[in-house]
């Protein structure tokens, strides 16, 4: 989907926009499973732990056990993910499909998009893989091929000509390394200025229902 130098997706199984509608579909429905799951009773027991453990606890939740059953609904969401993985690959391996950079990227997308709101995970990851991912490599690259200036051999060269020309091309041709640098000021940036992130600033409801729509706006009949 992503290309060779991508998030690791060279080769698929399923042909082009036939693997992004299957990966659409599967995440429609993660997503409006994990909402129902966030709004049922176990949610909330859920959102209370997250809160705080004591109180929940006090209340009489078991949260060791809760975590647990947590623990499998993550085990296999993930593993149902690894399938469709798999789907693109055609194999499997540990090493370098699965290197501490891929988390950093998923850590990213989730500070991106907020903490605690499935809309901006999903919201998160689209920005990531868009705008800071593939975004500077296609962009860099159209702009390489605009530009028949010849590429300096070190970035102190290109700073050094003070042609701003040749420093385009040396940019643009070592796009890769220096998007790493645009990550982590945009990382520094949210943190800072947004921490919360795009739709992280949630409001949580302490019933099931919307107690706003009772008769006679919810006043009691005197």
């Amino acid at each position: 989907m992503f290309g060779d130098g991508g998030l690791g997706i060279a080769h698929t199984i399923l042909i082009d926009w036939g693997y992004v509608g299957v990966l659409a579909v599967f995440l429609v429905g993660f997503y409006v499973l994990l909402e129902r799951l966030g709004r049922s009773p176990f949610g909330r027991a859920l959102k209370a732990i997250r809160e705080d453990q004591l109180v929940a606890s006090s209340l009489g939740k078991n949260v060791n056990l809760i975590k647990i059953k947590v623990f499998v609904i993550g085990c296999a969401l993930m593993g149902l993910a690894g399938i469709l993985w798999f789907g693109s690959q055609g194999n499997v391996s540990p090493t370098p499909q699965f290197m501490p950079l891929l988390t950093f990227y998923v850590f990213i997308a989730v500070i991106i998009g907020g903490s605690g709101s499935n809309t901006g995970s999903v919201m998160g990851g689209i920005v990531f893989a868009a705008v800071l991912f593939e975004g500077p490599r296609r962009v860099g690259g159209t702009v390489r091929g605009l530009i028949e200036a010849e590429t300096p051999p070190s970035f102190a060269a290109a700073v050094a000509s003070l042609d701003p020309i040749s420093f385009l091309a040396y940019a643009t041709e070592n796009i890769a390394p220096l998007q790493f640098v645009f990550l982590g000021l945009v990382l520094v940036f949210i943190i800072h200025r947004h921490p919360e992130g795009i739709l992280g600033n949630r409001i949580e409801t302490a019933a099931a229902v919307d107690l706003s729509e009772r008769p006679n706006g919810g006043e009691s009949d005197e």
